[in-house]
């Protein structure tokens, strides 16, 4: 399992969060690649793909840092408070979370920065960008 699921598991494990955003076939909108489906509804939320590069590897074989961005999207109805409870859901599932995976064992994901993401007039966006601690299983 990757990154990328062991993100998805996490945030669609996380019942306040779901409940603020849409549903994709049968399933919360957590989408792991983009584009997304023309047919989505939002809010929804993407994931950074999975090849983001290592920021260092630690020594002696004890692992890597690697930084992912999560991105959430919601309708721009003139009114941020959506999509700051979607942005503070995010927050709250992940920061200070210990995820698994098959291969690695990611034991520390620690919120470092939340910002704008980018948008158009039809919606609004947020982003929070995770530092995950990557350890062999």
């Amino acid at each position: 399992m990757s990154l990328t699921l062991a993100l998805y598991a996490q945030l669609t494990a996380a019942p306040g969060l779901v409940a603020k955003i849409a549903s994709y076939g049968g399933a919360p909108a957590v989408f792991t690649s983009r584009p997304v489906p023309q047919d989505a509804v939002r809010p929804y939320i993407t994931l950074d793909p999975d090849d983001a590069q290592p920021l260092e590897t630690l020594a002696f074989g004890e692992g890597e840092r690697v930084e992912r961005v999560v991105y959430a999207f919601a309708d721009n109805t003139g009114s941020a408070v959506a999509i700051e409870g979607i942005e503070a859901s995010i927050v709250a599932a992940l920061d200070g979370a210990r995820l698994a995976a098959d291969e690695s064992v990611y034991p520390l994901c620690r919120v470092v920065r939340r910002f704008d993401a980018p948008t158009d007039a039809t919606l609004t966006g947020r982003a929070v960008r995770v530092q995950v601690l990557r350890t062999p299983a």
